[in-house]
């Protein structure tokens, strides 16, 4: 049940990073109880907490969990909305910056303009690796001549 400023996640996708071994093998469950491991995660909120302001049902999200708080090696999971969120926040792209990232993209606005509006040159090499379809027309305006395609999706119309 999501409350306060947690959203329940319905887990689409997982990792498995090394934190995911070393307390699966370190950190036994208390007898009688299962454990389930898991930190980072992909999906779609189910509901929110009366204290999430910035998630509503339904909204993509994903995120790297708090140590304190396992289990999105599960069909759902509740995480604490400071976690999550879609970088066209600023409080969100502050912190992608502050973590190492050259640019971010807003992931809300067509792809072509975003690209545009950070002055990166076009690309060589471009993979999607999710919704191809939406963004296929933005990645083909912004490849390099002769440039490569990866596309997994298979948007209609590509070859």
């Amino acid at each position: 049940m999501a409350e306060g400023r947690d959203p329940l996640v319905k887990v689409k996708a997982v990792s498995v990073n090394p934190v995911d071994t070393k307390i699966g093998q370190q950190r036994a469950p208390a007898e009688g109880e299962v454990g389930v491991l898991g930190w980072d995660a992909a999906g779609l909120v189910a509901a929110v907490g009366a204290g999430v302001t910035l998630f509503k049902p339904g909204d993509k999200v994903w995120y790297a969990g708090a140590i304190t708080r396992p289990g999105t090696n599960s069909q759902c999971h509740l995480v604490d909305d400071r976690l999550t969120g879609p970088t066209s926040r600023p409080a969100t792209r502050a912190r992608v910056t502050r973590l190492g990232a050259h640019h971010v993209i807003d992931h809300g606005q067509p792809l072509a303009e975003e690209i545009r509006r950070l002055g990166l040159p076009p690309a060589h090499d471009v993979a999607s690796l999710n919704e191809s379809a939406r963004h296929v027309d933005d990645i083909v305006a912004l490849r390099a001549p002769q440039g490569k395609l990866a596309l997994i999706g298979d948007p209609a119309g590509s070859t």
